[in-house]
């Protein structure tokens, strides 16, 4: 006597399966050129995939020879000070006194 699904939710199911026969529907009376797009859409965007893949990689690895640059330069620096402080003290010390008193006036 009593329905164990309410009769708008037996409507909502019948209406869930007709949408879903009608989408098969729709997709097998596409034309073939609307399924080509929708390859030729794929293709594109797994190529426009890869090659940011690859911009990445090449951005990335140009990033790390910046580093690695860097890190040289600094290393060579201070090998540079300190041959300059066993060589010239007094000299180092002068520059490093003006060079200072350049940044004080700067800032």
């Amino acid at each position: 006597m009593s329905n164990p699904r309410p009769e708008h939710q037996h409507r909502s199911d019948n209406q869930n399966r007709s949408n879903d026969q009608h989408r098969a529907d729709h997709k097998e009376n596409q034309p073939a050129s609307r399924q080509n797009d929708d390859g030729y859409v794929a293709s594109a965007l797994d190529q426009a995939k890869d090659t940011l893949g690859e911009a990445a990689s090449a951005v990335s690895a140009r990033g790390q020879d910046a580093i690695d640059g860097v890190r040289e330069v600094g290393d060579n620096l201070a090998r540079a000070i300190d041959i300059s402080l066993k060589n010239r003290p007094y000299t180092t010390l002068a520059m490093a006194f003006l060079m200072g008193v350049l940044f004080a006036k700067l800032s």
